[in-house]
């Protein structure tokens, strides 16, 4: 075997040798891909799966905190509602009474122009406080005069219709004490103002029936009463507007 001879046999076992080493570091690299490649999918799909658990979690709390809303507002909404409505109700009751009760002008009914037998079924029916009408009764049988029974009457009665007209008022200020919390400001403050112009119409028409009798100086003004009257067209109008709109804002048609 000559040298050259010699050269290419170790030359080959040599090359052998590489590829061999090639083929088993080639084998080992695809092996660490693929064990590689399938440890990020799981990292991957871990960190994915986390984040989505994340992102489910925010979702449920969104909607939940959504829905806590949307629940207060239809309560409040209701409660409002509601409160409007009742005590719309109990104004407009309460305006009208005293309205008409504290007006300039009133009719009452003429004893002086009944009967002996008329004025005493009349007295008899009247819906007086027992004290009241025992004290026309008396005053009938005594032969008191006419025009003293009938000032008898109609502060009686003037007293009845101010009773009446001040029990609607308290109830009408004790409603808006306990609902006036879930109207909106502007509307609360107008039903105060009108509590207000009643109960100034209604202190000057009780200075007026404590008058009736008296023989000279007698209270006659009516500028509360005028005020009241003159809110018909003006405040009561007005918030009349305001609580409808309120009440129907929600559903009007587009």
């Amino acid at each position: 075997m000559t040298q050259q001879q010699l050269w290419l046999d170790v030359l080959a076992k040599v090359g052998g040798y590489g590829a061999l080493v090639l083929i088993i570091f080639g084998g080992a690299w695809k092996t660490f891909q693929h064990l590689s490649s399938k440890w990020l999918d799981n990292r991957f799909s871990e960190k994915l799966k986390a984040v989505e658990l994340k992102h489910d979690v925010m979702i449920r709390h969104l909607q939940s905190s959504i829905d806590r809303e949307l629940d207060r507002a239809r309560k409040l909404q209701d409660h409002e509602f509601e409160a409007l409505a009742k005590a719309w109700e109990i104004l407009h009751e309460t305006f009208w009474r005293t309205r008409e009760s504290t007006n300039r002008a009133y009719s009452v009914n003429d004893l002086t122009a009944m009967s002996d037998d008329q004025l005493k079924e009349f007295v008899s029916k009247i819906d007086f406080p027992a004290w009241r009408k025992k004290e026309l009764i008396e005053m009938i049988h005594g032969g008191a005069d006419r025009q003293a029974i009938q000032t008898c009457y109609e502060k009686g009665w003037r007293t009845k219709q101010y009773s009446e007209c001040q029990k609607w008022r308290v109830k009408f200020v004790q409603y808006i004490d306990r609902k006036g919390i879930f109207m909106q400001p502007e509307i609360k403050a107008r039903f105060d103002t009108m509590q207000k112009l009643i109960s100034d119409a209604l202190i000057e028409f009780q200075l007026r029936i404590r008058d009736i009798d008296a023989p000279v100086n007698r209270y006659d003004e009516h500028t509360r009463a005028d005020a009241l009257r003159a809110s018909e067209t003006g405040l009561y109008a007005e918030l009349e507007t305001m609580i409808r709109d309120r009440l129907w804002s929600p559903v009007k048609t587009q």
